[in-house]
This record gives C-alpha cells, structure tokens and sequence, in this order.
C-alpha cells in the first residue's frame, strides 16, 4: 500500500480522525520458515506522525521492532481516556520512541 488514506471514525465514543500517506511495505511475508519484515507509516492530519519497523524469525522466534510517534494529538483519543482510564481533560501532543527486541519463546 502507498500513500493511502484512512478516516477512523468510532460513532459510540464520538472519536474520529484521519491519516494520509499511510505506507505499508511487507516485502516478504512468510508464515513458517523465514524472517518476515513489514515497515509501516502514517500521517496524521493534525501534523502527527507514526513509523513502524518490524523483523520477526518465525522459526527463531526472534523479533525486533521499533515504533516512533510524533506530534500525536491527545485530543484524538481523548475519549478513550475518559472511558477506560477515568481521566478528565488532556490536551497537547504525544511524543515517543519504543524499541522492542527479544524471543518469543522467552516470554513468560
């Protein structure tokens, strides 16, 4: 997928938002056997912005993975906070860099 939109809309929470020049790039995708990659991301119309990079060995177990969002607007998930967090109101942006890397078969 390239340079693709989405509109999210959650009619029961009354949230909504879009994004615009979402990329998906999958360049192989086994099920067994090999390595699997998949780079993933996304604007947001308010500025925001997500990356996505992933590496899973299926046979390994192996993965790595690190995600970057930036200028996230809080308001956009806003309700979701209210509801499930019992936060009041929040405003301004997200900022963050997750890296993840390790085995599956290691989780407990």
């Amino acid at each position: 997928m390239k340079d693709s939109k989405v509109v999210y809309v959650d009619a029961n929470m009354g949230s909504s938002f879009d994004t615009r020049n979402i990329n998906i790039d999958v360049p192989r995708l086994y099920l067994k056997g090999d390595a699997t990659n998949a780079d993933i991301s996304m604007d947001f119309s308010d500025k925001g912005k997500m990356v996505l990079k992933a590496a899973y060995d299926i046979q390994k177990g192996d993965f790595d993975g690190d995600l970057q969002l930036s200028q996230f607007q809080i308001k956009d998930i806003q309700p979701y906070l209210e509801n499930f967090m019992n936060i009041g109101r929040m405003s301004g942006v997200a900022n963050g860099h997750l890296k993840a890397k390790g085995c599956v078969k290691h989780i407990t």
